[in-house]
């Protein structure tokens, strides 16, 4: 180990694999005679919740690049020899620059003057955490939305359809690297509604058609629905898992999210109307249905999980509706007390994922409708945020406040000190961009409820939760994007 600089006995080093899926430290306490590897962190996406733990005024920093191996001797025979030692911060440095580097704008002095500029350019994007996120969903090509037209009227396979979906999706991924997002999605391309195809992937739910779709601000959706046709169940088979394998073959080792509807949705959806009839049928004993449900969801998560998906998002209409009084009593004719259902749905949630393992990063997102640029309900997140906010088993809520329909930032007093809050404060509903400092400045008044570090931004909701898509743009789109990029790193100060 080369000790041209100064240690603390007690010294750590934070070491970044190449492929941004690991972090590991190189520790010792004697003043660096002896070392020993320790793994801090095995899903690079999650770093941006938690950064602020994994350093202490006593560490150090190491950002290289290092193959992945349990053998301590190993990484000091690479750390002695390589060419890729590129920034390192001794305590000392550490304790005078720690607010610049907890803000992830100090990246510590160069100690190998002949590393590749390109490869140190990269590394010091690495090491800032970033606080902005995207929901998911982006709107449709024109092409794409063709060619469902012609598979619906049978003048092109589900194969062809498929090759047109993966050109899209290949499209769609390199645009999300180009314009710097951190996380990737498929954009939800595959998919009709942003919950429907979910449901209609298990087994025992069928997709059927209603007499009448959701009532949206001005317009009603389409009527497609999910009922019960047999007791719900785990499919090996569902959808869901092809087209994830299909998303890591063109990620490029950047990170996933996995966004479904919640298990509260899906409760929701069975209970809607006529479609109650079948689960009174097959359910008698509605405790045995809340089980099901959450017995199919645990295990295809646990199977994303397998196949490698570290980041999966929760979304959820049913607090946003439960947060518009009038809303709830006209579709359900005043029969359900909203307070038991709160319960119901956050117990239902929570068994879903309940006992997944520690390096699953699972969020929610509460959504009061997104139906091409309408909206189903209004009303803050107060009669709610006890409940969800206080005691929902999630790392981060993305929450929309993209108008006064969602009310102030008060209610983000319960969010517990652990957990994160993305505030959705860039509406995905028209191309009109808000003012920068107008964000700021909202970004600013919510600090005083959950502090800086712990916020991120993004666009209040997808760009096109169905098929039809949001009333704008795809250039006005990728304007919003921007925007929810360049404001968080003026106000966090990174680097995109």
């Amino acid at each position: 180990m080369d000790k041209s600089y100064s240690l603390a006995p007690d010294f750590s080093w934070f070491i970044f694999s190449p492929d941004e899926t690991a972090l590991y430290t190189l520790q010792t306490t004697d003043g660096g005679e002896n070392w020993t590897q320790g793994l801090v962190e095995g899903h690079m996406g999650r770093l941006r919740y938690r950064k602020a733990s994994y350093y202490t005024p006593d560490s150090g920093i190491l950002v290289t690049s290092v193959n992945k191996t349990s053998e301590a001797a190993a990484i000091q025979e690479f750390l002695r020899d390589t060419q890729k030692l590129v920034y390192q911060s001794a305590s000392k440095t550490f304790v005078e620059h720690y607010d610049e580097i907890m803000a992830g704008t100090f990246h510590g002095e160069i100690i190998n003057e002949e590393c590749d500029e390109k490869w140190r350019n990269e590394i010091m994007c690495q090491t800032a955490a970033y606080h902005y996120e995207i929901v998911g969903s982006f709107l449709r090509p024109e092409e794409l939305k063709q060619a469902r037209e012609q598979f619906e009227a049978g003048q092109i396979t589900a194969e062809e359809l498929k090759a047109i979906e993966d050109e899209a999706i290949r499209t769609l991924v390199a645009k999300q690297k180009a314009v710097g997002l951190k996380t990737i999605s498929d954009g939800e391309f595959r998919r009709s509604y942003w919950h429907l195809d979910f449901f209609w992937g298990f087994k025992g739910i069928e997709h059927n058609v209603m007499d009448q779709g959701y009532l949206f601000h001005g317009e009603e959706t389409r009527a497609d629905s999910a009922r019960l046709n047999g007791r719900i169940q785990y499919n090996p088979n569902h959808p869901v898992f092809e087209e994830y394998v299909f998303l890591t073959t063109i990620a490029d080792g950047l990170p996933i999210r996995q966004s479904i509807p919640a298990p509260a949705q899906l409760l929701a959806e069975l209970v809607r109307g006529s479609n109650e009839d079948r689960v009174n049928e097959v359910y008698p004993d509605r405790e045995v249905l809340y089980q099901d449900i959450a017995k199919a969801y645990r295990e295809t998560i646990l199977a994303l999980y397998e196949l490698g998906c570290r980041d999966i998002k929760l979304d959820d209409c049913t607090w946003g509706m439960l947060v518009d009084k009038n809303f709830w009593e006209t579709m359900t004719n005043g029969v359900y007390d909203t307070q038991q259902l709160q319960k119901l749905y956050l117990r239902l949630n929570n068994d879903a994922i309940a006992d997944l393992p520690e390096d699953l990063h699972v969020t929610t997102h509460v959504c009061r409708g997104n139906y091409h640029s309408t909206w189903a309900t209004s009303g803050g997140y107060e009669p709610i945020a006890d409940t969800l906010l206080g005691n929902q088993d999630v790392a981060a809520f993305f929450l929309e406040f993209d108008d006064d329909r969602s009310g102030d930032f008060e209610p983000l007093r319960f969010v517990p000190a652990e957990k994160q809050v993305v505030l959705g404060l860039v509406t995905s509903k028209d191309g009109k961009l808000e003012g920068k400092d107008t964000l700021i400045s909202r970004i600013k008044e919510a600090s005083q409820y959950v502090p800086l570090e712990r916020l991120s931004l993004s666009p209040q909701c997808g760009f096109a939760s169905t098929e039809e898509g949001n009333i704008l743009t795809e250039e006005e789109q990728w304007a919003k994007v921007s925007l929810v990029i360049d404001v968080a790193n003026e106000v966090w100060g990174q680097k995109a």
